[in-house]
């Protein structure tokens, strides 16, 4: 959003930054790898653990907002893969704000806009067109002077990006048997959540089809790096194999001992009268003399 395509948006978008008030009429983008996050009438931004496998993430941006707007916050949900966007859709009508949803049937990934139709009651579903006009009019609307009560729930759950250490839970939840993919901790079900939660001990949370879907990708991860251990036990094997058939071969040569060489020719012996070992030398024919009668 920010960069080349900034001159299509009709008011000024800046990315956030820490501790930054709230100027009305401007745009606050999320940098990359950090959480943005509404604290009072300040940006906060974080980079606590991820959610949903995501920094930033749209549930804690949308928490933050339900706790510090309360009826004033509106929430829109717009295309976009899995469910991140459900829980604070949620979590935003129940402290009394409205959510604006992008019908599923123009999205380019209905998965976001179909989790958080899923997720609320009272949510408005509008194509784009009319999703930006109900925007504008509900943004100049006025909104009755009740405050939300606190919800500790929902604190909580913005303590594991804003302090050292998160707040306990009331109630610990049962162990719900599955590990978190992020750390390998062991993942809680909150089972008070609606949509259902899972939460390890780091503070990393999953929504449902979000942990489904970083799992199965593990599980590819995990396949892919057998097959790689698989093709290198089976070049090992190949290398010995090779090894030991050299030696082998080696053993056999040294056993049968050394292969017979050309003949050596003893000393003292010319090389026109030297025979190979095993050859008789011919022996000259007996001279005779004769004499001759007188």
């Amino acid at each position: 959003m920010i960069g080349p395509r900034q001159p299509e948006c009709p008011v000024p978008s800046t990315p956030s930054r820490r501790r930054r008030g709230i100027v009305d009429g401007d745009v606050y983008v999320a940098p990359p790898d950090c959480h943005m996050l509404l604290v009072g009438d300040k940006i906060r931004l974080s980079q606590g653990p991820r959610h949903n496998g995501h920094r930033p993430a749209a549930d804690p941006l949308f928490i933050s907002a339900a706790l510090s707007g309360g009826p004033h916050t509106i929430a829109a949900v717009l295309s976009g893969t899995l469910d991140d966007g459900a829980a604070g859709a949620a979590a935003v009508e129940r402290r009394g704000g409205v959510v604006a949803i992008q019908d599923p049937a123009e999205s380019a990934y209905d998965g976001m806009p179909r989790a958080a139709m899923a997720a609320t009651r009272h949510a408005k579903v509008l194509r784009l067109p009319e999703l930006a006009a109900f925007i504008d009019r509900e943004s100049r609307c006025l909104v009755s002077g009740h405050t939300a009560l606190p919800d500790p729930d929902l604190e909580r759950q913005l303590s594991v990006f804003l302090e050292p250490a998160p707040r306990p839970a009331a109630q610990p939840s049962p162990w719900s048997g599955v590990t978190c993919p992020e750390c390998s901790g062991p993942l809680q079900q909150e089972d008070t959540s609606v949509p259902v939660r899972f939460e390890c001990q780091a503070g990393h949370a999953w929504s449902p089809e979000s942990l489904l879907a970083a799992h199965a990708a593990g599980t590819e991860r995990a396949l892919w790096a057998a097959v790689l251990r698989l093709e290198e036990r089976a070049r090992l094997h190949h290398v010995l194999a090779e090894t030991a058939e050299d030696q082998g071969t080696r053993s056999r040569q040294a056993a049968s001992g050394p292969a017979p060489g050309p003949p050596v020719r003893p000393p003292g012996r010319s090389a026109g009268c030297w025979n190979p070992p095993g050859r008789r030398e011919p022996r000259e024919p007996p001279t005779t003399a004769t004499t001759r009668p007188e």
